[in-house]
């Protein structure tokens, strides 16, 4: 009898392998890097996922290619953030094939999304037509938002091709692991820096923040690509002097002449923080790697 039954569980996991094996991964684009980094190792490969915007350019001002739209509607999954970051895609969106799907993680369930601040900022918040505050787009810096992302993206996925349910389980599991192994390393590094003032280019950074306990004073501009007034200037330092300030960020897709004007005044030190992985190749390993480099970039900068 036992061996009868050990022939037939032997018979399943042969029979279920060569489903897994006739089956083909979908073909699935994804929007920003650090998407991509948790759709490729959730699915366990990367020859059947694309990349949009690649690394070194912004989402703030993208435009697409005619070969990136042709490869937008030849796919069957579309993983996108939110209108608010990736706007330049949603005038495609209108003439997406039936068959594809699209994966909005902002839709996310237990996902914890912030308002964009206006306290604590130099700018006016932005605000919507209906006057309300529209929703911080980067909500991927928080660790445990990561959780939720992957959860929704292997549903989504095992919706789409079932027969890959098991190996994206499993990837997706070993997957959240690290991402709490990554939360712990992070909360241990940024311990000593919690509470010491800062100024960014533009506020990117607040599910980082909350959840690490960090103190950002302020932003120089609500938009990446706005120019700083002389008045605003005038703001900052301000600002700087009455906090004791001691360290501004810039961003690598955005110039930072304008940091470089405050650091030479006011001799203070200048770092860099990269929410997108903008330096990044695109890879599995690309989120813990932006994770990481910020919990860097924030140690050698704060004294």
């Amino acid at each position: 009898m036992l061996r009868t039954i050990k022939i037939y569980c032997f018979l399943y996991i042969l029979f279920t392998n060569s489903i897994s094996n006739a089956a083909t991964h979908p073909r699935v684009t994804v929007s920003l890097n650090p998407f991509y980094s948790l759709v490729t190792s959730i699915m366990g490969q990367s020859e059947t996922v694309s990349l949009l915007v690649k690394p070194g350019f912004s989402p703030h001002d993208y435009s697409l290619k005619p070969s990136e739209v042709k490869q937008l509607y030849s796919s069957d999954i579309v993983v996108w953030g939110t209108p608010q970051l990736e706007g330049f895609l949603t005038p495609f969106f209108r003439n997406l094939p039936k068959k594809t799907t699209l994966i909005q993680l902002d839709k996310a369930p237990n996902l914890k999304t912030l308002l964009l601040r206006s306290k604590n900022c130099f700018h006016h918040a932005h605000h919507s037509l209906s006057g309300e505050h529209p929703i911080d787009p980067h909500f991927w810096l928080d660790t445990d938002n990561a959780l939720a992302l992957i959860d929704y993206i292997t549903t989504e996925l095992t919706k789409h091709t079932p027969a890959f349910a098991k190996l994206y389980l499993h990837n997706a599991t070993e997957l959240k692991l690290k991402i709490q192994q990554l939360k712990t390393q992070l909360t241990t590094q940024l311990a000593p820096v919690t509470n010491k003032p800062f100024l960014v280019m533009h506020d990117g950074y607040q599910y980082f923040e909350k959840e690490f306990s960090l103190k950002n004073m302020g932003t120089l501009v609500n938009e990446p690509e706005a120019p700083v007034s002389a008045q605003q200037l005038r703001v900052v330092h301000n600002i700087i002097k009455k906090n004791n300030i001691q360290c501004i960020f810039s961003e690598p897709q955005f110039p930072a002449k304008i940091i470089t004007t405050i650091i030479e005044d006011l001799k203070i030190r200048a770092g860099i923080l990269d929410p997108l992985g903008a330096k990044y190749v695109a890879s599995p390993d690309a989120y813990f790697s932006l994770m990481q480099d910020l919990g860097n970039a924030f140690v050698e900068c704060l004294p």
